[in-house]
């Protein structure tokens, strides 16, 4: 048998880059590995910010909804203390003049109460038969109080206050000795440019 010829392994040719990257990150591993837990613990960081950011916002603007909300209410209750009292006083002085029937004294009374901007309007209401006997809008007079507002106001024994449409509606019963003469209404706007108060009290 003629010898034979063994055959020649050809040499793996090896990239230089790749030859070099791979020695450099051998060299280099802890420099990289430093690198890459920083760029984690960073993204760590700023997902948890973020996180605990957006729930103080939240906490925010709960805690601005709940001031809100208590200064509506201190506002309404010293609105409706104020107003309570002044109808209480504007009751009697109509209740006397009711008693020496005057009604000229009473509608003078009204036409100077509306004279301030915020009242929207005034009535007494007579008691047997439901009629608005004296308004500060004449259009009204000789008409049914339930016409335009809820009957309920006329059988409430004591100064009543209501927030609605952004318009206080206050009723005083005007009561002699022994029987109830009539009831007095009176519509007071709201400042609906300052909005301190929401928008129903029902």
């Amino acid at each position: 048998m003629a010898n034979e010829i063994p055959p020649i392994n050809p040499q793996k040719t090896v990239d230089p880059n790749s030859a070099f990257w791979s020695a450099h990150f051998k060299k280099n591993w802890g420099y990289y590995t430093l690198t890459l837990i920083l760029i984690i613990s960073n993204l760590y960081w700023f997902i948890d910010n973020k996180t605990v950011a957006t729930k103080a916002d939240r906490e925010i603007d709960g805690n601005k909804q709940k001031t809100e909300d208590s200064t509506r209410s201190l506002l309404l209750k010293s609105a409706e203390h104020k107003l309570r009292l002044t109808m209480q006083t504007f009751a009697w002085a109509v209740r006397a003049a009711v008693i020496r029937q005057n009604k000229d004294e009473i509608d003078q009374y009204f036409t100077e109460l509306v004279k301030n901007p915020e009242v929207v309007e005034v009535f007494l209401v007579e008691e047997s038969s439901k009629i608005i006997a004296v308004a500060s809008n004449k259009k009204h007079e000789k008409m049914r109080f339930t016409e335009l507002y809820d009957s309920s106001y006329l059988s409430r024994n004591e100064v009543t206050f209501d927030l609605k449409n952004r318009q206080y509606f206050l009723s005083a019963p005007l009561m002699s000795l022994d029987k109830r003469l009539g009831t007095l209404f009176l519509i007071v706007e709201n400042d609906s440019k300052a909005k301190a108060f929401p928008e129903d009290k029902n």
